[in-house]
């Protein structure tokens, strides 16, 4: 390190942060979860410094054919440790906590898109002189509070009839827990005729991903005059030409 530090950490408490159900507005005054951590600086010599921040910061990025976009997620959090002042020589542990609005989508990684999410701390030691250090942060959404609850959600039943040949009905449920490790299901096959006999039953899931453009800046807030079908792609284009692809990651 430099200045006088041997080293500078920021690490939360629990890296993980869960909310339940979709992200909110802004304006919601749903209660926030407070993110908590230490920041650890071990220094050499006094060091004289201007401020000390912590800022929350997320980035989503869109990877599509010859073109990659990457923009920042919308606000970003900061807060104050210190204004002027002189750190002594020797190991300093300051704890901080941030409260996180449920506004910020899940975090997430795919081969095509990305949504990440980090605590930075910046200590500024002079007028362009700026140390950071960071530690990455995850969110999760959780459509249920514990996967208990998923076998009592009502499902969903899909039914179809050929004409003379079968009748068939699924159901099948609306949600379901990654703990859970399978997808339960129930199908009723009826067959119109004694020669037709059932080979095997086959099922596969289907991934469907938006991609929309960067977050509105703070004066692109009033979207009552903005054109939001220009930022989504057009679904069912994508759905026919996902047929024509083949997605080689496992």
């Amino acid at each position: 390190m430099k200045e006088g530090f041997r080293s500078i950490e920021i690490e939360p408490r629990e890296a993980q942060i869960d909310f339940i159900g979709p992200a909110r507005s802004e304006n919601s005054r749903e209660p926030t979860t407070l993110l908590k951590g230490e920041v650890r600086i071990k220094l050499v010599k006094a060091v004289k410094i201007r401020n000390m921040y912590i800022k929350f910061k997320g980035f989503s990025q869109i990877t599509l054919p010859n073109n990659t976009m990457s923009v920042p997620l919308l606000p970003k959090l900061k807060l104050m440790l210190s204004g002027k002042a002189t750190l002594p020589a020797g190991d300093h542990v300051i704890p901080w906590e941030m409260d996180i609005p449920n506004i910020y989508p899940r975090s997430l990684l795919t081969k095509r898109a990305s949504i990440t999410y980090k605590v930075i701390l910046s200590i500024s030691t002079g007028l362009t002189k700026v140390i950071t250090t960071e530690y990455p942060i995850i969110i999760y959404r959780h459509l249920l509070p514990y996967k208990e609850l998923a076998p009592i959600i009502e499902t969903k039943i899909i039914q179809k009839t050929i004409p003379g040949k079968f009748h068939y009905e699924i159901d099948a449920p609306q949600i379901i827990c990654l703990e859970q490790e399978f997808v339960p299901m129930a199908i009723k096959y009826v067959s119109f005729t004694n020669h037709r006999h059932v080979q095997s039953i086959r099922t596969r899931l289907v991934q469907i991903e938006f991609y929309r453009r960067q977050s509105p800046s703070k004066s692109q807030t009033d979207l009552s005059s903005y054109n939001v079908d220009s930022l989504v792609f057009d679904l069912d284009q994508k759905l026919v030409q996902s047929k024509y692809l083949k997605d080689s990651h496992a």
